[in-house]
Formats: C-alpha cells, sequence, structure tokens
C-alpha cells in the first residue's frame, strides 16, 4: 500500500465548509476506486469521488489501521452504510 505524504489540496477539500482540520502528520492514500483518505491516530477523513466541492468529508473512526478502512472502501461496503444524520442521542438509541 502506497502512502502519500500530506496533500495540501485534497486536505482543504475535505475540510469544506467545516471546522474540522486534517492533522498535518495524516497520511493520504486514493482507493483503486477512487476515494481519498487522509489517516492519523485511528480517524480517517473519506472523501468520495464525485462528492461536490461545498460538501465535506466522512469521519471514519474505530477502524484498527489503514487498511481496514481501505478494505471496507474497496469491497463495496462503505457506499452500502446509510449516511446518520442525528446527535449522540440519536445513535444511542440506534445502537
Amino acid at each position: 500500500m502506497q502512502t502519500f505524504p500530506f496533500q495540501t489540496e485534497i486536505a482543504i477539500r475535505m475540510q469544506a465548509n467545516t471546522d474540522e482540520t486534517i492533522h498535518p502528520d495524516a497520511v493520504f492514500y486514493q482507493t483503486s476506486n477512487g476515494y481519498w483518505l487522509a489517516w492519523y491516530d485511528g480517524i480517517a477523513a473519506v472523501l468520495p469521488p464525485n462528492t461536490p466541492p461545498d460538501v465535506p468529508c466522512d469521519r471514519v473512526e474505530g477502524a484498527h489501521d489503514l487498511a481496514e478502512v481501505v478494505s471496507l472502501i474497496e469491497s463495496g461496503e462503505y457506499a452500502e452504510i446509510e449516511e446518520f444524520d442525528g446527535d449522540d442521542a440519536a445513535w444511542a438509541a440506534v445502537k
């Protein structure tokens, strides 16, 4: 798996319209199906291909390593996950 050093243009795009940041020590990776990932300390910023420029990236937490996130995305499982748009209390109710 070939990772890239910090990619400024991708990081700026990932942070669109948010106050989230991409850690300066994050490693970047582009999946075979066009997603960009920024991985640092157990958190992956995930930018799907064809995401409108004003829409920020997703965040994936809880993966053991970058390879696990890449596998999830390249297998198509990530695209099948429904987006959850709620607060912590609503998420606790879903679990």
